[in-house]
């Protein structure tokens, strides 16, 4: 059984998309920013979402989450978005949590990850 048919707010996105799953500072927001405007076609492809906690974003590729689903998702993964700190957590098809980042956000190991997972590898050989 999949994490996301634990949490419905998620549960929309399972099977369909990877998610990055993240809480950050106002300094580090600016480098998220930087990071994912440099590579929005990578994103595209690798079929990622993005949830800030604690705060909404206008940033391509976010989605946004009422407080309730915050909630349970910040408990769901360990993030408390009232820390002083940077945490990104990815989050597979699948549901489950397949690794995390603190302080800043390198999308490329990200990207390496994923590219290592079976059913990213089907994805490359279908497109």
């Amino acid at each position: 059984m999949s994490t996301f048919a634990n949490e419905s707010s998620l549960e929309p996105y399972e099977w369909k998309n990877r998610l990055i799953i993240y809480a950050a500072t106002d300094e580090s927001y600016d480098e998220v920013q930087k990071e994912i405007k440099a590579n929005l076609e990578a994103i595209e492809d690798r079929n990622l979402l993005f949830f800030r906690l604690g705060e909404t974003s206008e940033l391509p590729f976010h989605e946004k989450l009422s407080d309730e689903e915050q909630s349970s998702i910040s408990e769901q993964f360990g993030i408390d978005p009232d820390e002083a700190s940077t945490v990104f957590v990815l989050v597979g098809k699948d549901g489950g949590e397949k690794a995390r980042q603190e302080e800043k956000l390198d999308l490329k190991d990200f990207f390496a990850l994923i590219d290592t997972m079976p059913m990213r590898k089907r994805e490359m050989r279908i497109d």
